[in-house]
């Protein structure tokens, strides 16, 4: 870790300090001074209105806030923002939704999941083929309020015919697609970071039978199978971050390392969100105890943009196309 992603580490602790958890839908409380200080333009250069820093800073960011248990729409925005700078754009107030079907300046759109969508004024598309621009205050556009498992904001967006423009100059739709992937996968791995820390907590202060509970064999078993998870989930995220070269755009492909990531963090939080709740026991699914905070966030991030099933046709896709020398130095390795 480089001392700029130490430094944004402890700038994320200072704020998550006593942070309120915001209402279904809601905000937190951060996301303003997150605004303030820059960190929604990091990786955008700073000659194109941004913050600078790099693909690796976000990560960093966005793990860090995740493993505090704060939810906000920093990924969104982060590539939302580095899609308007490619394009030429004025910067913020703008969110990232990834769309299965291709859209059409030509159709009406119904779009659902949203992330954030009722608290932006713009709303980038990404699909396989394209990327495209919506202005979410155009006459005729309409946001219906909906949340994920996790609380957070993912909402329906209907737009008139027209609405949609699709956008050029800007990375190819498969490498915004590798970006989220990795930061996604970051985003699961700071939740799993958070289940464990929170779960060892737990063991270590409750007793049962006049010692802690972590002296049980089976408690200490299951607390170190989390921690497995969570190596397993970060020894994937650095490799994929060693991978991403952020000085290249338009990769013809979604970068491998970033879709291995994704899939281990997605895996590696299914394991740990159960055994987390299993040893906090009853207590783990109160609403006044934080577990849940992590969790359930788990449980709708593996899920989102992809399911772990679609990233991992995607990682079948490209042992396919890159062939065997491919297969075993990039996939495998």
């Amino acid at each position: 870790m480089t001392d700029t992603n130490t430094e944004l580490v402890e700038l994320v602790a200072d704020l998550a300090v006593d942070a309120a958890q915001p209402p279904a839908g809601g905000l937190s409380p951060i996301w303003p001074k997150l605004i303030e200080l820059g960190l929604t333009c990091v990786g955008t250069p700073e000659a194109a209105g941004g913050s600078g820093g790099t693909l690796s800073d976000l990560t960093v960011l966005a793990r860090a806030l995740t493993s505090k248990g704060v939810s906000t729409p920093l990924i969104e925005t982060a590539v939302a923002n580095q899609i308007l700078a490619d394009t030429g754009h004025e910067l913020g107030g703008a969110t990232v939704a990834v769309m299965e079907q291709a859209l059409s300046e030509d159709s009406p759109l119904s779009l659902t999941a949203v992330p954030w969508a009722r608290h932006c004024d713009r709303l980038i598309t990404v699909d396989t083929e394209s990327i495209g621009l919506i202005d979410l205050a155009a006459p005729g556009v309409t946001i219906t309020p909906g949340i994920n498992i996790g609380g957070d904001a993912r909402d329906q967006v209907s737009a008139p015919a027209g609405t949609w423009k699709q956008l050029s100059g800007t990375a190819a739709a498969a490498d915004i697609l590798g970006r989220l992937a990795l930061l996604t996968a970051a985003a699961l791995t700071g939740a799993i970071d958070g289940t464990y820390a929170l779960t060892r907590l737990q063991v270590q202060t409750r007793t049962q039978f006049g010692q802690p509970l972590i002296e049980i064999p089976a408690v200490a078993g299951n607390l170190a199978e989390i921690k497995v998870a969570l190596l397993e989930a970060e020894a994937a995220l650095d490799r994929a971050i060693e991978s991403a070269d952020i000085t290249r755009i338009g990769r013809p492909t979604v970068d491998s390392a970033a879709v291995i990531a994704r899939v281990m963090a997605s895996r590696a939080g299914t394991r740990a969100a159960r055994i987390g709740h299993q040893l906090h026991g009853a207590l783990g699914i109160t609403d006044e105890y934080p577990l849940h905070h992590y969790t359930t966030r788990i449980w709708a991030w593996r899920d989102e943009p992809f399911s772990e099933a679609k990233w991992l046709t995607c990682l079948g896709d490209l042992a396919l196309h890159r062939g065997e020398e491919a297969l075993w130095e990039q996939i495998t390795a």
